[in-house]
């Protein structure tokens, strides 16, 4: 049964504190999980005890405190380089006071912290960033391969002179803002580097990388845009998406609510996501529909049973079974319920039905 408005485990989710919403709160949460595996939540509550805001807390000020009876001790949190630490309980056992909720991935190396999807793929995030590098020096240096500045003996300058020239070159050709400038040069030659193939590799391998880097978040390329090819193909890449990595993570997040923070609120409270509203999810919300109406045609669900799948509460007539007009159990009469009518099988003889007929 869905609860009222304005209970407070509704309102807490709704308005989170004095500077954010719960969207905002939750895509702060997302990037946190993404990149380190962690997430905490410093909740705070009223007079009456219960929580009332929840604030954000960076992954790097957390540190868990091990207990041996417990598993957990608590939390100390460190809000800034050389910022005081402060200790909070779980929010399980926060009697009253400000408590810390955890969220954490799976990680098969510590049982007290989360791997992010990132931590996975780190070597390909490595790489990526390394040939950034070089891209950013590539455009830096004109765009084009580097060069050799040469001259004869007769135009040798000094060695201070070099340097002189060294800066002279820089400043006038090199950058994208001088590219293509056609120097002119007193006695010297410029012979240039030939582009190499191990140049063209980089470029290759970020899309490698990137690649790799998007299969650990569990998103594809056509989900970003980035290749997008047949519309209905990129549209059932789109709908995986949402059923193995958006909708996972929200029931994951909305599962830890329900065991760590919902019981603050009462008892048999549960977290539960609506995806109503969710466009990839519409046309398996019209197909659900379709097979609803015939389980039903066909006897085999009633309607309450299928409002508790939902969700939802039964009612009164919803336990009956619905059966199409046309189609009754031998034996039963679809004109007045189970049960022969008129004192004989089903279907009766045509003269009773009506007078004056005659078969013959």
């Amino acid at each position: 049964e869905e609860v009222e408005e304005q209970h407070p485990l509704r309102q807490l989710l709704r308005i989170v504190n004095d500077t954010m919403s719960y969207r905002q709160l939750r895509e702060h949460d997302q990037a946190a999980l993404d990149l380190t595996g962690n997430n905490y939540w410093l909740i705070f509550p009223d007079r009456s005890g219960l929580p009332a805001q929840i604030w954000p807390l960076l992954p790097q000020w957390v540190r868990v405190i091990p207990d041996r009876e417990r598993m957990i001790g608590g939390y100390a949190v460190r809000p800034g380089e050389g910022a005081e630490v402060f200790r909070f309980p779980p929010i399980s056992r926060a009697e009253g006071g400000p408590g810390v909720l955890h969220f954490k991935r799976a990680n098969p190396l510590d049982p007290y912290y989360g791997q992010g999807c990132l931590e996975a793929a780190w070597g390909a995030v490595s790489i990526d960033e390394k040939a950034t590098e070089y891209r950013h020096s590539f455009y830096k240096n004109s765009a084009r391969p580097d060069g050799i500045l040469t001259w004869d003996a007769a135009t040798m300058p000094a060695t201070t002179a070099v340097r002189e020239v060294a800066e002279w070159w820089k400043e006038a050709f090199q950058g994208p803002a001088n590219a293509h400038r056609v120097p002119i040069l007193p006695g010297w030659k410029f012979t240039p580097i030939s582009f190499t193939p191990k140049d063209s590799e980089i470029f290759q391998d970020r899309k490698l990388s990137r690649e790799d880097i998007l299969v650990a978040l569990g998103v594809s390329l056509a989900v970003l845009g980035i290749e997008t090819g047949d519309v209905g193909r990129r549209d059932e890449q789109i709908k995986h998406y949402y059923r193995s990595t958006v909708l996972p993570e929200v029931e994951s997040g909305a599962d830890t609510m329900t065991e760590l923070l919902a019981p603050l609120f009462g008892e048999d409270i549960e977290v539960r996501p609506d995806v109503s509203r969710v466009h990839a999810f519409q046309e398996d919300r019209l197909m659900r529909a379709q097979v609803d109406e015939v389980y039903l045609r066909q006897g085999k669900v009633t309607i309450n049973e299928l409002r508790g799948r939902d969700g939802e509460g039964p009612v009164e007539w919803g336990n009956l079974p619905l059966l199409p007009f046309s189609i009754a159990p031998l034996g039963s009469s679809p004109l007045g319920g189970f049960g022969a009518p008129f004192g004989a099988s089903w279907p009766p003889p045509a003269r009773r039905l009506w007078p004056g007929f005659d078969r013959r």
